[in-house]
């Protein structure tokens, strides 16, 4: 197997497992989006709506629906910036934050049920000595 046919089928690995990850709460009250806004919320604290629209790659209106949505669940919170009173500032509600740690602690149990009926300890250990690799190559640092 050529080093470019290795990086499609990993590839194709990751998207899988994430696309069965994204599976394990089809019940969540939120979109994808939704989830992904808040997962950011959850990584950076206090972040403007552009901040969010330039990471996830969406328009402002999306972003702002999007917004309006999590807020009306009472997911959200919206502060004016002290910096700057014309700005708001997004963070997590408590609600919001239990959510997200919900949805985080679920897939984190599936992942590790999966790995340990279709892995075992030392393939554990390998694909976990990958996990710094990973990080790498999806941080802007």
């Amino acid at each position: 197997m050529t080093t470019a046919e290795k990086v499609s089928a990993f590839r194709l690995g990751l998207f899988r497992l994430a696309r069965l990850l994204r599976r394990q709460r089809l019940d969540l009250p939120i979109s994808h989006t939704e989830f992904n806004i808040m997962a950011l919320l959850g990584r950076r604290q206090r972040v403007l709506p552009s901040e969010i629209a330039t990471e996830e790659k969406i328009s402002a209106q999306a972003i702002s629906q999007n917004l309006n949505a999590l807020e009306n669940q009472g997911l959200i919170i919206r502060t004016t910036d002290p910096a700057d009173r014309r700005r708001a500032l997004i963070s997590l509600s408590e609600q919001g934050r239990e959510l997200l740690d919900q949805i985080k602690h679920d897939r984190d149990a599936w992942l590790l049920a999966a790995m340990h009926e279709r892995l075992d300890a030392a393939e554990r250990d390998q694909l976990l000595a990958v996990w710094p690799l990973l990080q790498k190559l999806t941080t802007n640092e």
